[in-house]
C-alpha cells in the first residue's frame, strides 16, 4: 500500500469516526436547537409544503440565506423531517470538513506527520464539532471556506477558466449559506487581483470581474427577492452604535477565543477558569487579578508569531516556483484576515455581539494550519541552523503531539457532556422534559401565541409563536404585536431570557393579563387588553476598580455600560422596577433625582427635594446634576410595591441602594463598619413573578 493510499485510508477513517461522534452527541435528544434553527427549520418545511421560504410566524424568511434550509428540504424529500435532516447534514458535513482539512494540510507540509497532527487537531476540534451538533448553518460554511481556500491555491497553480469558476461557486455557495461568506468574496477578490503573479494587469481584472460576477450574482437575487416581498435587504440585520462592542473589546474576545483553543490550561469563561502557574508571574506586566488576560495574551502571541513562520515557510519552499505562493496557506492567511477584520469593523455598528466561538469557528481550521506549518518550519530552520534538521523536525513534531492533548481534553469533554445532557440549546433536559411544554402539547389553542422563548415552542410543541414586544424595535415591529383582543395566549418561560424583550413585570405593567395556569418553569397567560401605568427595569452596575455602584433604568444606558464601558462597569442584576421618565405617571408618585461626581466618578440618588436642592448649591465642580432618573412611590401605597433602602459608606464616600431585604439585613448584621443604613429611600415594584 502506497502512501497516498494510506493517507486516504487514514482521512476516510477519521471521517467516518467524526460523523459518528456527532450522531453520538446527538443521540439522547436530537440535534441541538436554537433561535436560529427554529428559522432554518420552518423554512425547509415551508419550502418543502410548497410554501416558499417562511419563517415559523409565516412571514417572509429573509434574515438568513437560503442555502442550509435548501440543504434541509432537499434531504427532507423523502419523508425525513428536517430536525432529523439537520442532524445528518451536519455529521455528514463534519466529517467532509476532515477530509477536506486532510487535504489542505498534505498541501501545505513536506511532512505527512507534520499533516497527520492538522488532521487530527481538527478532527478533535471540540469548537467545529461544537456547532455541529446543532442545527446551524456553521459546519457546511466552514467547509465551503476550506475548500475556497484549496481551490484558490490550484487556481493560482493553474490560472485555468476551470479553476476559476470553481473558486467563484464556491464562494457564491458561502454567501448563500451565511451573510458573512460576503468575507469569501472580499478575500478571493484580493488573492485573484494580487496573487496572480506574472499576469498583466487586464488580466487580473478580468479574472476579478469573472470571479465577482459569479459569486456576488445569486446573493445578489436573493437580496432582490428579499427587498420585494419585505422591503428590507437582510432582514432585521440594523446599524445600533450604542449597543455595539468596541473594537478594544472585540480584539479582547478574539483573544479569548483563540486562547482557548490553542493553550492548555485555559478553559471556557463560562466555566472555572484554570491556568498555568506562571500565569500569576506574567500578570505582573499587566496588573494585579489580570492572569486571565496575560496567559491569553502570551497564548495568542505565540500563535501569531507561529502563523508569521508558516508564511516565512511557505515561501522558502516555493522559491523556485515562478509564481510567490503556490500552497494553501497565503489563501488561508488573506481570508483570516478578511473574516476577522470584517467582524471587527461589523461589531461596533449592530446590536449583538459577533465575537462568540460560533462566529469564530471558520477561522479555527486556517489557525490550525499556520500554527502546524509554523512548528514544521521553525524547526526545520532550527535544526538546519544545528545542523541537525531530523534531530529539530523530531522535536517540533513531539510538541505538536503534546498539544494534541489539549484539543483532545477539549473534545473528550464535550462529547461526555452531550451525551450525557444533550446536544444543547432546547435539546436538553429544561425542555424536553418541561411541564409548561407537556401542557402546552395538551392544550393547544387556535388562538394566537406570544413568547418569550417563541423559538422554543415551535420545535417543541409545532406552535407558530410570536415573539412578545421588543424595546428596542417597539415602534418598528413590535408595537400592535399585543393585539388589544381577547383570547390571545402569553407564554411565559422562566428559564429563558432575552435583554433585548420586555420582561415579565414589564409586560404585566403595560398589559392587563389573566393567569391560565402556572408551573416551576413558566407561567400562561390570556391576554385582556391594555393596561398602565407601564413600569420598566432599573439595573444595578457595579465598577470593581474602586467600587462605585450605578443605576439606571434606561436600557440604551443599560447597552453602553455593557458594551461601550471597556470592562470598567459590571451587569449586577436587576434592582428593582420604577416609572421611567418619559411614561404616563400617576399622581401619587415623585420624581427620583441622579447626580454625579466627575472628581470621584460616583452618583447618587434622591427623592428628597430640599437634599437635591442642598446638592444643586453646591459648586458645579463638586456634583452635576444629571436630571430625572426615574419616578418611585415614597408610600407603599398600592400592591407589588417593596421598600428600597439606603445605605451611606463613610469610607467609600457614597451610597448604595438595595430593595433586596435579606441584602439589607446582611449589610446591617456583618457589615455596619463599613455601611451605615440610613432608611427608606423610597418604595418600587419588586421582582417579577417566578
Amino acid at each position: 500500500m502506497t502512501g497516498r493510499v494510506r493517507m486516504d485510508a487514514v482521512l476516510t477513517l477519521l471521517s467516518l469516526s467524526g460523523m459518528f461522534v456527532v450522531l453520538l452527541c446527538t443521540s439522547r435528544y436530537g440535534v441541538g436547537t436554537s433561535l436560529d434553527s427554529s428559522a432554518y427549520i420552518s423554512a425547509a418545511r415551508s419550502l418543502l409544503s410548497g410554501q416558499g421560504y417562511l419563517n415559523p410566524e409565516g412571514e417572509p424568511y429573509t434574515h438568513w440565506p437560503p442555502l442550509f434550509p435548501t440543504l434541509l428540504a432537499v434531504a427532507g424529500l423523502p419523508g425525513i423531517d428536517a430536525l432529523v435532516a439537520a442532524r445528518l447534514l451536519n455529521a455528514l458535513a463534519f466529517g467532509a470538513i476532515i477530509f477536506v482539512s486532510g487535504l489542505l494540510f498534505l498541501r501545505s507540509t513536506t511532512s505527512k506527520a507534520f499533516a497527520l497532527v492538522g488532521i487530527l487537531a481538527v478532527a478533535a476540534s471540540a469548537p467545529v464539532l461544537d456547532v455541529s451538533v446543532m442545527a446551524w448553518s456553521e459546519p457546511v460554511f466552514v467547509l465551503l471556506t476550506v475548500l475556497f481556500i484549496l481551490s484558490v491555491a490550484r487556481f493560482w497553480r493553474t490560472r485555468s477558466l476551470a479553476s476559476l469558476v470553481l473558486v467563484s461557486l464556491i464562494a457564491a455557495l458561502a454567501c448563500l449559506q451565511r451573510y458573512v461568506g460576503v468575507t469569501v468574496i472580499l478575500a478571493g477578490c484580493l488573492l485573484i487581483g494580487l496573487g496572480t503573479f506574472g499576469a498583466t494587469l487586464a488580466q487580473r481584472l478580468r479574472y476579478v470581474a469573472c470571479f465577482c460576477l459569479i459569486s456576488a450574482g445569486p446573493i445578489a437575487a436573493w437580496f432582490v427577492r428579499n427587498r420585494v416581498q419585505t422591503g428590507r435587504t437582510a432582514g432585521a440585520h440594523q446599524l445600533d452604535l450604542t449597543a455595539a462592542q468596541g473594537i478594544d473589546q472585540a480584539l479582547t474576545a478574539v483573544v479569548n477565543i483563540v486562547a482557548e483553543w490553542f493553550v492548555p490550561g485555559t478553559k471556557s469563561l463560562q466555566t472555572k477558569e484554570v491556568y498555568h502557574p506562571y500565569a500569576t508571574e506574567l500578570a505582573k506586566w499587566f496588573g494585579p487579578g489580570s492572569e486571565s488576560l496575560a496567559i491569553r495574551m502570551v497564548g495568542v502571541s505565540v500563535v501569531l508569531l507561529l502563523a508569521l513562520l508558516a508564511i516565512v515557510y511557505s515561501r522558502r519552499r516555493c522559491a523556485a516556483s515562478n509564481h510567490a505562493v503556490v500552497t494553501p496557506t497565503g489563501p488561508a492567511v488573506v481570508f483570516t484576515l478578511t473574516y476577522l477584520g470584517f467582524l471587527v469593523a461589523y461589531s461596533t455598528g449592530v446590536s449583538w455581539d459577533p465575537f462568540t466561538y460560533r462566529h469564530l469557528v471558520p477561522i479555527y481550521i486556517p489557525l490550525v494550519l499556520l500554527v502546524v506549518t509554523g512548528m514544521e518550519g521553525a524547526f526545520g530552520l532550527l535544526g538546519n541552523l544545528l545542523a541537525r534538521p531530523t534531530v529539530g523536525r523530531s522535536f517540533g513534531l513531539g510538541l505538536c503531539v503534546l498539544w494534541l492533548l489539549h484539543p483532545l481534553d477539549q473534545a473528550w469533554g464535550l462529547v461526555r457532556h452531550c451525551v450525557r445532557e444533550g446536544a444543547g440549546g432546547y435539546s436538553c433536559a429544561t425542555w424536553k422534559e418541561s411541564p409548561l411544554v407537556d401542557w402546552l402539547r395538551a392544550n393547544r389553542s387556535p388562538a394566537h401565541v406570544y413568547s418569550n422563548a417563541p423559538a422554543a415552542l415551535y420545535l417543541l410543541t409545532g406552535i407558530p409563536a410570536r415573539s412578545t414586544p421588543h424595546w428596542r424595535l417597539e415602534t418598528l415591529e413590535s408595537a400592535g404585536s399585543l393585539p388589544p383582543s381577547p383570547g390571545d395566549y402569553i407564554v411565559w418561560c422562566h428559564n429563558h431570557r432575552r435583554d433585548y424583550l420586555y420582561d415579565l413585570r414589564e409586560l404585566l405593567s403595560r398589559y392587563r393579563m389573566d393567569e391560565v395556569a402556572a408551573f416551576p418553569d413558566g407561567r400562561i397567560y390570556r391576554f385582556v387588553g391594555e393596561g398602565g401605568p407601564a413600569v420598566a427595569a432599573v439595573y444595578h452596575f457595579w465598577a470593581a476598580k474602586d467600587d462605585r455602584h450605578l443605576y439606571t433604568i434606561q436600557k440604551l444606558e443599560r447597552d453602553r455600560l455593557l458594551n461601550k464601558s471597556g470592562g470598567i462597569w459590571t451587569y449586577a442584576g436587576l434592582a428593582f422596577y420604577a416609572l421611567p421618565p418619559d411614561s404616563a405617571k400617576p399622581p401619587n408618585v415623585l420624581p427620583v433625582y441622579r447626580f454625579s461626581s466627575a472628581r470621584s466618578g460616583i452618583h447618587f440618588y434622591t427623592m428628597n427635594e430640599a437634599e437635591k436642592d442642598q446638592l444643586l448649591r453646591e459648586p458645579s465642580s463638586t456634583w452635576t446634576y444629571e436630571g430625572i432618573a426615574f419616578y418611585a412611590w415614597p408610600k407603599a401605597d398600592e400592591k407589588d410595591l417593596v421598600p428600597v433602602h439606603r445605605f451611606w459608606s463613610e469610607r467609600l464616600g457614597q451610597h448604595f441602594y438595595t430593595a433586596n431585604d435579606g441584602e439589607k439585613a446582611r449589610l446591617v448584621a456583618e457589615f455596619s463598619q463599613t455601611w451605615t443604613y440610613e432608611g427608606i429611600a423610597w418604595y418600587a415594584c419588586g421582582p417579577e413573578p417566578q
